[in-house]
């Protein structure tokens, strides 16, 4: 029963099957704390940028009306 055990830990450790998932999931992961880092980072900046242009707009609105 043991040699079996050692035999199938063995065969285990040789699959590199997962390993290209576990990098991808990993990837992932680094991928979405980057890109959380940096939205909430230029948050306000965004909302500034759209109010600006939604005032412009409304502006150009009324002269026109």
């Amino acid at each position: 029963m043991f040699t079996s055990l050692v035999s199938t830990a063995r065969a285990l450790k040789s699959d590199q099957r997962g390993i290209s998932a576990l990098e991808y999931g990993l990837l992932a992961g680094l991928i979405a704390v980057v890109l959380i880092g940096v939205l909430s980072t230029f948050a306000g900046d965004v909302k500034n940028l759209f109010n600006n242009v939604d005032n412009g707009v409304t502006g150009a609105a009324a002269t026109v009306t």
